[in-house]
């Protein structure tokens, strides 16, 4: 491998630590599978980290119990949920590993599916 190639992948992974540093201390990366009760966010914080050639861009969700880490991708999921359907709960579905990760959000509806079963319609 060339040394610049290499330089520029040392260059990548120090960023990342860093990142991943900040959100620690911050809060807690969404998972699979987990429920967020969005009438529960008191407020929403933006960051965003460049580095050389991107930006990444991190919302932080606030809650009396946990500040949660939610991507942008996410997030422009979760306001079209609360805009649509209102605050209510959501599961988080997060599918691949590193840049190739997405995310989607499931809301839970309930009024006649039974509690916290999925409203398909």
């Amino acid at each position: 491998m060339p040394q610049s190639e290499q330089a520029s992948l040392d260059i990548w992974e120090k960023a990342r630590q860093e990142l991943e540093e900040e959100e620690r201390e911050r809060g807690i990366r969404v998972q699979d599978g987990q429920i967020l009760d969005l009438a529960k966010v008191r407020q929403i914080n933006k960051k965003t980290f460049e580095f050389s050639d991107r930006k990444v861009t991190r919302f932080f969700y606030v809650t009396d119990e946990a500040t949660y880490i939610i991507p942008k991708t996410l997030h422009k999921k979760l306001v079209k949920i609360a805009t649509e359907v209102g605050k209510v709960k959501v599961k988080i579905s997060v599918e691949g590993e590193g840049r190739k990760r997405s995310y989607d959000a499931l809301p839970l509806v309930s009024g006649g599916h039974g509690a916290g079963e999925p409203n398909y319609n």
